[in-house]
């Protein structure tokens, strides 16, 4: 999974109104308590907390959400564990 690459995304962002597109298939996120906040990077997602890692890369687009049912499918994010 490529962020902003899933199947119709541009025509299902287009559609989204006043709410936020899922980072991978553009569709509204309709409950913001249910999406995943992810950092996008180098052409990937990263998980919430690399973004000290990245903060020098070109390519640091910052955080999108990935609507509930995507984010199941992404199964490369693991969780960033704090000291």
């Amino acid at each position: 999974m490529k962020p902003f690459s899933g199947p119709n995304f541009r025509k299902n962002s287009e559609r989204c109104g006043n709410k936020w597109p899922c980072a991978y298939c553009g569709k509204p996120i309709k409950d913001n308590s249910k999406a995943v906040m992810v950092f996008i990077c180098c052409d990937d997602f990263q998980s919430r907390g690399a973004e000290e890692a990245h903060k020098d890369h070109g390519n640091n687009m910052g955080g999108y959400p990935l609507g509930p049912e995507c984010a199941k499918k992404l199964r490369t994010l693991a969780p960033v564990k704090t000291v």
